[in-house]
């Protein structure tokens, strides 16, 4: 298998308003898959427009669902255009955006290895470079150097706003969304005394994250009970991509219920 050292000089300079630090964030989880999370940032706007960024959202996120709304004087803040960018760096889709263009490998020639500039021509069975040489073919590579990262990759999964604001000011913002990934379970243990006339019963809560996000110091909530959704088609050519008009510690923590309808809520306090 061949190993591979990206050298990659990672600048990135967004020239856009910034996602200041999170405020709060909120997460209901439902017995059937999938959690309501509410997160909210504080966020610096420019005057005009702006391109508003969350890094570090969930990776399922179903991108119909998503809202945002500025907290402070929010009928002057106006969203034209919505993003969910999960196009997160890998090196196939690195390699893939140099077809046609200079790289430099580190081929293994034997029991030395030599350092080949050439125009990349394919990669899917051996690196295929076109050098001073001629067409040459590589199989045993051991590192490939980029001049630079290619525009529009990320670390994290990103939602990405245009926004529009009748003036410069620095707002709380709140973002919801549904996600899948997520389940919970609760388990029960009773303990007898010896001669059997009391017991202690004791429950457990488990949560399983399979979100892609970590979610520290949330408020949580369990919903208990069945939920109907409408599964919509969805309308845009990339499952990542959402186009949208308008503005849219203490050491024994315990649950509280709370029963309306054919639901119970358990709120961790």
């Amino acid at each position: 298998m061949n190993k591979f050292i990206l050298l990659v000089l990672l600048l990135v300079a967004l020239q856009a308003s910034e996602i200041v630090a999170p405020v709060s964030l909120a997460v209901t989880v439902y017995n059937d898959q999938f959690a309501i999370v509410k997160d909210t940032r504080s966020a610096s706007l420019d005057g005009g427009r702006s391109d508003l960024y969350f890094t570090d959202v969930s990776a399922n996120i179903e991108t119909e669902t998503v809202t945002f709304k500025a907290l402070t004087n929010p009928e002057s803040v106006k969203v034209f255009e919505q993003n969910f960018e999960a196009n997160l760096i890998n090196t196939q889709a690195i390699l893939k955006k140099y077809i046609d263009k200079e790289i430099e490998i580190y081929a293994q020639l034997g029991t030395s290895s030599a350092k080949v500039n050439g125009t990349l021509l394919g990669y899917n069975s051996g690196y295929i470079l076109k050098t001073s040489k001629g067409i040459e073919v590589y199989n045993d590579v051991e590192g490939i150097n980029f001049p630079s990262l290619p525009d529009g990759f990320l670390t994290l999964p990103t939602l990405h706003w245009k926004v529009f604001s009748d003036q410069a000011a620095t707002t709380d913002v709140e973002v919801a969304y549904r996600t899948t990934g997520f389940s919970w379970k609760s388990d029960y243990s009773v303990t007898l005394n010896e001669d059997e006339s009391k017991a202690d019963v004791g429950g457990w809560v488990t949560i399983d994250n399979n979100s892609g996000k970590r979610y520290q110091q949330a408020k949580l909530k369990l919903i208990a009970g069945d939920v109907n959704t409408v599964n919509n088609n969805k309308n845009f050519a990339r499952p990542e991509m959402m186009m949208m008009d308008g503005a849219s510690a203490r050491s024994a923590p315990s649950f509280s219920e709370k029963s309306f309808s054919d639901f119970h809520m358990y709120t961790l306090s």
